[in-house]
């Protein structure tokens, strides 16, 4: 199981990465907000977000892209989405062979759960699979989106967050994933963007997705902790505190980072600005 975080993904892919082809065309893949849960945790410094990407290989071919936002249940505000960006990008997929990574994670802390309240976590899934005109005989890259979502607690009384404990748990709701069935995979020979890459032609029966199945064992547990704990504790995170845009957490920070600590955390000025520059492009 590779994990990947917000801040990794964007250091592979300016690195050069290796567009490692599919070995096959067909499979189910899901993606599932794997923590929180519909569950009461204690409030805590930072909470981690953490999804999961089923059959990651395949899913490049869906050009996923994966954002999220959460209300205050209590008040019905908006809290603020967060420092480092929303979006998942899965042209990170391409790197290498994830036959031996499957699931992979994907994961972001967020620090407003710090407080007593009752969340909603909404997130957006968005994908291009390949569509056939039969009037101008082309497959072009068609883009859709689904929103789904869960609620939770944070309780002074309730338990700790303990990402091995809550992924053991064999009852969760299906909302939590968003699934779909490749039948095939073809280039785009047509349409305003994508010629050429390989897309997913998807089918149009319903798949139901099974969150359950993914689980994070202790030591993946104890890599997302050292690398949100690392992002949280890095000069970049500390200039967005000071400019007022993030939350400064009360957690013990390691007087010596690492050097594997500093290359991870040394994309995070670089994610902001292609994070802003994405947007400005979309909008």
């Amino acid at each position: 199981m590779r994990l990947l975080t917000w801040v990794t993904w964007l250091s592979i892919s300016l690195l050069g990465a290796v567009d490692a082809a599919a070995s096959d065309t067909s499979g189910v893949v899901e993606v599932d907000l794997v923590f929180p849960r519909n569950d009461t945790y204690a409030p805590a410094p930072y909470v981690p977000i953490v999804f999961a990407v089923q059959n990651p290989e395949l899913a490049s071919s869906l050009s996923l892209r994966l954002g999220f936002e959460v209300w205050n249940m209590t008040n019905g505000s908006k809290v603020d989405e967060g420092s480092f960006g929303d979006y998942y990008e899965s042209s990170s997929l391409n790197w290498t062979n994830t036959s031996s990574s499957d699931p992979e994670l994907v994961y972001r802390h967020y620090t407003e759960f710090n407080t007593e309240g009752k969340w909603s976590l909404v997130w957006n899934l968005i994908w291009s699979n390949c569509t056939y005109d039969p009037l101008r005989e082309i497959y072009y890259q068609k883009g859709q989106s689904q929103t789904s979502g869960i609620t939770f607690t944070t309780k002074k009384t309730a338990q700790g967050i303990d990402l091995v404990d809550a992924t053991k748990n064999q009852s969760c709701s299906e909302n939590q994933g968003i699934a779909f069935n490749v039948v095939d995979t073809t280039k785009v020979t047509g349409g305003s963007y994508g010629v050429g890459e390989q897309c997913a032609v998807l089918d149009n029966s319903t798949v139901t997705p099974t969150p359950c199945r993914v689980n994070i064992d202790s030591t993946a547990a104890s890599s997302i902790t050292a690398a949100l704990t690392a992002s949280l504790c890095s000069d970049e995170y500390r200039m967005w505190v000071e400019a007022g845009r993030a939350q400064e957490p009360e957690i013990s920070c390691p007087a010596d980072e690492s050097a594997a600590q500093q290359l991870l955390v040394g994309g995070i000025t670089c994610l902001i600005a292609a994070i802003g520059a994405l947007s400005y492009l979309l909008a």
